[in-house]
């Protein structure tokens, strides 16, 4: 009898030291998948895509600096810089709900004196810089079979800008958005903007496809311009031989579903040095039109990167095809550089 006490006092002694053991490691390990539930594995972060499946917050951060070749005599080359902001975290289950925000900025020099005021002089220098619209969103991602998922994301861009809309200012951030056209909703000042899209990663053995095509619905807060909606698209395709490294080509594009009327000429009435100030004004603005042949602008580039623990690095070139975004741009280069931590 006093055997069998002394098995019951031991088994209830080890069962208390291991709960506190049990409890600190469900606190500090990641929460396992359930049973019979596919979890996707996570691999190196894309440039232009986030990873759709990583466990817990990614905080990312992308930089992308190139050279503009222009179509304006005064000013043959422009500087251009982007850096893109991105935390990212799993809200509900296992890899299953996330909710992120994006915040850009973008600084250039402007390839002309601006949209809206053709007459102020080209500089040499007088880069401008401004931080864009601050964009949160929401993600939802779904397994099918080994290898295959599909996701849908809503995001809600808020007019947050600093930028003039008149002046060299707006010429300055679509030069620098011609290297991410997909963001260009980020740099339009007073806008709000609907942007939902799907997702779609197919891996098979060590060939990687990842896809988004969504949509922007762009608001202006004061009325000035009506609705107008753009179709965008991001595509990644590569090879990773491990989970550690993959070397891919990554595209993208911004199609726009809307024309803009000319401006309207000026008036005869005016006075002759007015006229030619409308008129200047009308030239730029017609530039910087969206119409029936410039409705669309492609990127591309190869690009290389690195999965740790922690953090994942990535490389890359990009290039315009064909016509940039900017009407000012003949083409460019860019250098694009990304750094992804992982907090679990």
């Amino acid at each position: 009898m006093a055997g069998h006490r002394v098995c019951a006092f031991a088994v209830a002694a080890c069962v208390a030291t291991s709960a506190p053991a049990a409890s600190a490691q469900r606190r500090t390990d990641p929460p396992e998948p359930p049973p019979n539930v596919l979890a996707p594995p996570r691999l190196p972060a894309p440039l232009v895509l986030p990873e759709l499946a990583h466990p817990r917050t990614d905080l990312a951060l992308t930089w992308t600096v190139g050279r503009g070749s222009t179509n304006l005599g005064a000013r043959p080359d422009v500087s251009l810089a982007f850096v893109r902001g991105q935390m990212e975290g799993s809200i509900l289950g296992y890899r299953r709900l996330y909710a992120g925000i994006t915040w850009d900025y973008a600084a250039a020099l402007a390839p002309d004196s601006g949209v809206n005021d053709d007459t102020t002089p080209l500089a040499r220098s007088g880069r401008h810089s401004a931080l864009g619209n601050i964009e949160p969103h929401v993600r939802a991602v779904f397994p099918l079979t080994q290898g295959l998922l599909f996701g849908f994301v809503l995001g809600g861009m808020l007019p947050t800008s600093s930028i003039d809309r008149n002046g060299p200012m707006p010429s300055a951030m679509v030069a620098a958005a011609s290297m991410e056209p997909t963001d260009y909703a980020h740099f339009l000042p007073g806008h709000f903007a609907v942007r939902p899209a799907g997702d779609l990663r197919l891996v098979r053995g060590p060939f990687v496809f990842q896809a988004r095509q969504g949509l922007d619905i762009l608001i202006d807060e004061a009325g000035i311009e009506r609705a107008r909606t753009a179709g965008r698209i991001l595509l990644h395709a590569g090879v990773a031989p491990s989970r550690t490294f993959e070397a891919s080509i990554e595209a993208s594009q911004i199609y726009f579903f809307f024309t803009e009327d000319p401006p309207d000429p000026p008036d005869p009435s005016l006075p002759a040095d007015e006229r030619a100030a409308v008129q200047r004004r009308n030239s730029a603005l017609e530039r910087y039109r969206i119409s029936d042949d410039r409705r669309t602008a492609y990127t591309v580039g190869p690009s290389f990167r690195l999965s740790f623990p922690n953090v994942d690095m990535g490389v890359g070139l990009v290039t315009n095809l064909f016509s940039p975004l900017s009407p000012s741009l003949d083409s460019f280069i860019a250098l694009r550089m990304s750094v992804v931590a992982h907090f679990r």
